[in-house]
């Protein structure tokens, strides 16, 4: 008669194993978690990289932009723009920029204010003429009131706002 070997993993195993796996869950999620958190704070401040004469702000930006143009929602195309200037990407009426934008190192130096030395804003109105918004199209005239929302509220600089990382734009044109 042949006897049959019977491998048995004991309970001891299975708990070291199971301890194992939330801890390399734990260790992964974290990373991941700091990662995010690096990533955001990035985005929305930009990060500083100065040598002796120089300092680069590097930004990383996104916003929402929505349209009611004379009662039309046109969508913006996608993949549409220079990746180093205002541009979109898949994602549909989301703005994105991400570039390094040269600052004046001296004031940054100084004060630690940053001033961009950058021949474009991103502002509401470089969206109207990267994406040829134009009034005429939508409202078949150029009398129009134009608002600009952010987060549903109004924008005291109008066309001239320069968007931010997080904003939720609405550009509204209405006939006067």
């Amino acid at each position: 008669m042949e006897t049959v070997q019977h491998t048995h993993t004991s309970a001891k195993t299975y708990v070291k194993r199971a301890v194992w796996l939330v801890v390399l869950a734990g260790i992964a999620r974290f990373v991941s978690y700091s990662i995010e958190q690096y990533n955001k704070a990035g985005a929305a401040e930009g990060i500083v990289v100065c040598d002796e004469t120089n300092c680069l702000l590097t930004l990383h930006i996104h916003a929402d932009i929505e349209f009611d143009l004379c009662g039309q929602s046109p969508t913006l195309p996608r993949e549409h723009g220079a990746l180093d200037a205002l541009h979109t990407h898949k994602e549909k009426n989301y703005l994105h920029f991400h570039d390094r934008v040269a600052l004046d190192t001296a004031k940054y130096k100084e004060t630690g204010e940053k001033v961009w030395q950058y021949e474009k804003s991103l502002s509401v109105q470089e969206v109207i003429d990267v994406f040829a918004l134009n009034p005429m199209t939508y409202c078949q005239t150029d009398e129009v009131e134009i608002t600009v929302l952010n987060n549903e509220l109004p924008v005291a600089e109008g066309l001239q706002y320069n968007w931010r990382d997080g904003d939720n734009l609405k550009l509204i044109y209405t006939k006067k």
